[in-house]
């Protein structure tokens, strides 16, 4: 992807080049609201990561309670992941694929229990492998020991 076309895809979203960061929060709220809306936990799950990784400033605050008051389009999803792939790809994204991937699998976690398996919907394990997919991430990983580690 050129710079220009990723500076395009990113005016899509509502972002200047220096938001880029804030792409990478967009899987979470995609997994957040895979189940139709946003609990509380899986919020303060994606405010804190925000946080924890830097991600959201003045403006982003306001972006990202936007995307978590409303449920972004699935137009608005793909060239969101299109733009974090290249990120990824790019070495700029706050956060690896596999950071990513293991964030959606807290954020889903979050409303549902104590990283249990059993706590995690079919709709939200189906939008986690979306978005495992296209960040080109291993579908065997321990999640559970990834997110541990982290």
């Amino acid at each position: 992807m050129t710079d220009d076309r990723l500076h395009e895809d990113l005016r899509k979203l509502g972002l200047e080049p220096g938001d880029a960061p804030l792409v990478a929060l967009l899987p979470l709220v995609e997994v957040a609201w895979s189940d139709g809306s946003v609990a509380d936990a899986e919020r303060e799950r994606i405010l804190e990561a925000a946080t924890a990784h830097g991600m959201v400033d003045g403006a982003g605050q306001k972006l990202l309670a936007d995307w978590l008051s409303q449920r972004p389009s699935a137009f608005f999803l793909d060239t969101g992941r299109r733009v974090l792939r290249e990120l990824v790809r790019r070495g700029e994204a706050p956060v690896g694929s596999q950071g990513i991937v293991a964030l959606c699998f807290s954020v889903a976690a979050a409303a549902g229990g104590l990283f249990g398996f059993g706590s995690i919907s079919a709709t939200e394990r189906e939008a986690i492998g979306r978005i495992a997919e296209i960040l080109r991430v291993p579908d065997d990983l321990d999640w559970q020991s990834y997110l541990q580690e982290s």
